[in-house]
């Protein structure tokens, strides 16, 4: 046991044990209560494309982001589950590769392994919250009434009929959840926009710019 304790803290194995660190007291906090249970919502999570910008010349594609999200189920299964798989994956790979492949613990050698452990890292996380994914389906379509019919604002760079994610302001912490325009319609950052109905097969909500008031 302890030559196992010593091995998770060898110089290259300490960045993945302090991640793998960070999510144990993340879990460990979440069960007595000190951030509850609403982080595990299926249509709350962190917007990780509100600050990119899509397009060409430095800019990033959102149909590309888009696929990236689908595939590892980002806005199905919540960040923090795809995150704690992928950390737990990355930091048994980690120890795995310096214990047989870097015995001399050589940060070279660990460095030429750190592309190779993500890799395996995602691979993994995949195919962990891959069933998870229908499960958070059927919660948000639970929850999709309260949502339908509420206004908010687009949090992606933009959002049109393929791609993007809108912030619905409630009681208590704000949602973001799927979301594209009914018509192919293309809306800015910002936009105010309300929820007309939700699309089960797609688990994305069906949304339309708020019309201005008449003064």
């Amino acid at each position: 046991m302890t030559e196992f304790f010593l091995e998770t803290i060898r110089g290259p194995n300490l960045p993945a044990t302090v991640l793998l660190g960070i999510a144990v007291l993340y879990w460990a906090m979440m069960v007595v209560g000190i951030f509850g249970f609403d982080g595990l919502d299926g249509e709350i999570g962190f917007d990780a494309d509100a600050d990119l910008d899509p397009g060409i010349d430095g800019h990033i594609d959102g149909a590309i982001f888009s696929d990236v999200l689908t595939f590892f189920h980002l806005g199905e299964v919540p960040a923090v589950i795809i995150a704690t798989f992928f950390v737990l994956f990355f930091w048994v790979a980690t120890i795995c590769t310096n214990h047989y492949l870097n015995p001399d613990t050589t940060w070279l050698i660990a460095a030429y392994y750190l592309v190779p452990n993500i890799m395996v890292g995602l691979v993994l996380t995949k195919f962990c919250v891959w069933p998870l994914s229908p499960l958070f389906r059927e919660m948000r379509k639970t929850d999709s009434p309260c949502v339908v019919n509420s206004q908010g604002v687009v949090s992606t760079s933009y959002l049109n009929g393929e791609f993007g994610r809108v912030t619905i302001e409630q009681d208590g912490p704000p949602i973001v959840v799927n979301a594209v325009t009914a018509n192919g319609q293309r809306l800015p950052q910002d936009q105010p926009i309300q929820v007309i109905r939700f699309e089960p097969k797609t688990a994305v909500y069906i949304v339309e710019p708020v019309k201005p008031e008449k003064t």
